[in-house]
């Protein structure tokens, strides 16, 4: 396997698959966060449709990612990418389609529909594009591999989901289904560039011939100890964190001895609960931030402007983190990114100036990202990273479903700035508290 490096005579031979991959990754990812807001965004008149149809978005997106490894074991990662772009474009399609004009009876069934097939394409697609990373790139190139992934990928997000909102907002969600329908389609065509080899599990029966292709074969390795690609989180977009201290099988997991002491298995496993419940809080003000701010700032910064200025903000956090966190450690990375999401979040609930919304729309982006980032690396100092990955992104999922159900139900209660509040103040007191278990500089 060669390095992801630009000095090493047989990156070529990776990079073309890497870049066929992250492509693909990004079309749809602008895609599905586009998807997310747009229903709560163009429904304003019934906000109980928009949390319908993100409930059933995101409960779909969850329920597929456990076992999409195994789909790519079965189908190779270029057939589970492919596949899943067409199952996003389908469903984009249909709901967009069922999204124009007045919904109900069959049309709300389309939409809701749609949101189905489309959920199941994305959490899919995420969970084999980061597992996809790992698969074309191992060793010392990794990390930079998923820097450049992570990057793309958000960057991608921050730009494509507003551009698409406004879309659907100015045309039709007709329109946007159409032209999202079509980028998915190039996104597919784009991931033929991955190898068929890539992904597939070896059979004792088939000895694979040799090929151009070998070297990005994970069975062709052998006898190199299997790498674990469990679904990999897309990573911060600054300085990469050391890799987590791991344990064998049969002991528990523990810090590094930089961190001066050995945590038990119980410790870090209730570290662990209360790292991803703050992860949750944070992801329910980026979901916050997507859906009903929007709406609340329609009148002033508008509502694609809105989601771009939280998008870019989190694109930003998510370097934040990784920069902040050797200086800062980890303790103070994780209140200051409270600080900045309780900021943000607030002020954007009680003003309503242009100038104000704006800037608390790319604060609270900033403060989500950096809580993702430091989320993520603790996460990883407590548990191998295969499994701080799957139950990092489960978190990040379970927040944008609860955020989207929730959302719709106090706009049409009138309570959206109560339930921010509230939120608000169930992370002060879990990012306090977090940050008092984490007195350890990195």
């Amino acid at each position: 396997m060669s390095r992801f490096d630009g000095e090493d005579p047989n990156g070529a031979g990776v990079r073309v698959p890497f870049v066929a991959l992250t492509a693909a990754v990004s079309v749809g990812v602008a895609t599905f966060f586009t998807l997310y807001s747009l229903i709560p965004v163009t429904r304003t008149d019934t906000p109980g449709l928009g949390s319908a149809f993100v409930g059933v978005l995101m409960t779909c997106v969850i329920a597929v990612q456990v076992g999409t490894p195994a789909l790519v074991r079965r189908f190779t990662l270029r057939g589970v990418v492919t596949g899943s772009l067409v199952l996003l474009l389908t469903g984009t399609l249909v709901a967009g389609i069922a999204g124009t004009g007045t919904v109900h009876g069959a049309g709300l069934i389309a939409l809701l529909a749609g949101g189905a097939v489309a959920g199941a394409g994305f959490g899919i697609l995420i969970v084999a594009g980061s597992q996809g990373v790992g698969l074309l790139v191992t060793g010392p190139g990794l990390g930079r591999a998923l820097g450049v992934y992570g990057l793309v990928t958000v960057l991608a997000t921050a730009l494509g989901s507003p551009a698409g909102v406004q879309l659907g907002v100015s045309a039709s969600p007709a329109v946007l289904g159409v032209t999202a329908a079509v980028l998915c389609g190039l996104g597919a065509v784009a991931a033929l560039g991955i190898p068929s080899s890539v992904g597939r599990a070896p059979t004792p029966s088939t000895t694979a011939p040799p090929s151009a292709d070998a070297s990005l074969d994970p069975a062709a390795e052998a006898p190199t100890p299997p790498t674990d690609t469990a679904p990999q989180d897309t990573p911060p977009t600054g300085p990469t964190p050391h890799d987590p201290t791991t344990a064998p099988p049969d002991e528990p997991p523990h810090s590094s001895s930089r961190d001066g002491q050995a945590t038990s298995t119980a410790g870090a496993l209730r570290l662990l609960s209360l790292t991803l419940v703050f992860l949750l809080l944070a992801v329910l003000f980026l979901s916050h931030g997507i859906t009903s701010l929007p709406v609340l700032a329609t009148d002033s910064v508008g509502p694609a402007a809105t989601i771009l200025l939280v998008q870019l903000g989190t694109a930003g956090g998510r370097w934040l983190g990784g920069f902040a966190e050797p200086r800062l450690t980890r303790s103070g990375t994780i209140l200051l990114a409270t600080v900045l999401i309780l900021a943000g979040g607030i002020t954007g609930v009680l003003g309503s100036a242009i100038s104000l919304v704006a800037v608390s729309a790319v604060v609270l982006g900033v403060g989500i990202g950096t809580a993702q980032t430091v989320a993520l690396h603790t996460a990883m100092r407590r548990t191998d990273p295969g499994r701080a990955s799957v139950v990092w992104n489960l978190s990040v999922d379970a927040g944008l479903w609860l955020g989207g159900v929730l959302a719709g139900l106090v706009l049409a209660a009138g309570a959206t700035t109560t339930g921010v509040l509230v939120t608000a103040a169930a992370l002060a007191v879990t990012g306090t508290v977090l940050a008092v278990r984490e007195r350890v500089r990195f």
